[in-house]
């Protein structure tokens, strides 16, 4: 079978559990969608299966997308681990589930691309959604840390462990030189050249990133 859903028959299509695959019913949901529209369309789809999010409904909720920690180490896939316990929110405090942890594989580069979540905590089925689409786009870790999320909810748990990996930037050598040179050179200039000074260092931070990404592309 090719990734259009197409098996060696030539009248023959499949999906969901037959596949052998991935046997969940969203999954089968979105593979019945791909191959009507094979059918039908004149232009086919190829299934993609680098994004499938699943969750254990227990008590507490396990949910998970892309790469686990170990399968990361595994590979030699050089990742950041972020954490956030769902014991400091305040809406799973107020519910008596502060029990859990989200946590995040983000790739070391400035762009911070998602390389898989896992989420064991109350309605971790839920919120395993954002991190889904964050990877299905492309979408960096700071798209998520910056995001406006509302409080109080059990999703800012995921906008917080996003924010950590500006925790870990920041104590980067090249960081904390650059905010120490910046520290230094400061109370001697005027407000203007303050202005100047910072924008200078906004850019410079961009053209870092902007190169760095390119590298890494």
């Amino acid at each position: 079978m090719d990734r259009t859903l197409h098996t060696t028959g030539k009248r023959v299509w499949a999906c969901g559990d037959v596949l052998g695959r991935y046997q969940f019913s969203h999954m089968a949901e979105y593979e019945a969608k791909l191959l009507a529209q094979n059918l039908f369309l004149p232009v086919s789809r190829r299934a993609s299966f680098r994004v499938t999010p699943w969750c254990t409904f227990t008590d507490p909720e396990l949910a998970h997308v892309g790469l686990t920690e170990d399968a990361a180490k595994e590979d030699g896939i050089p990742c950041m681990v972020l954490r956030q316990s769902f014991g400091q929110n305040d809406r799973a405090l107020t519910e008596g589930e502060g029990k859990g942890l989200v946590k995040l594989l983000v790739s070391p580069g400035w762009k911070g691309e998602v390389l898989g979540a896992s989420i064991l905590g109350p309605r971790a089925g839920e919120l395993i959604q954002e991190f889904t689409l964050a990877m299905e786009q492309g979408l960096g870790i700071r798209a998520l840390a910056d995001s406006i999320h509302v409080y109080p909810s059990l999703a800012m748990a995921c906008q917080h462990a996003a924010q950590r990996w500006y925790e870990q930037k920041a104590k980067e050598p090249s960081v904390q030189n650059a905010l120490a040179a910046y520290r230094a050179v400061r109370p001697a200039l005027p407000a203007v050249g303050t202005g100047l000074l910072a924008g200078a260092a906004a850019g410079g931070l961009w053209w870092l990133s902007r190169n760095r990404r390119e590298g890494e592309e």
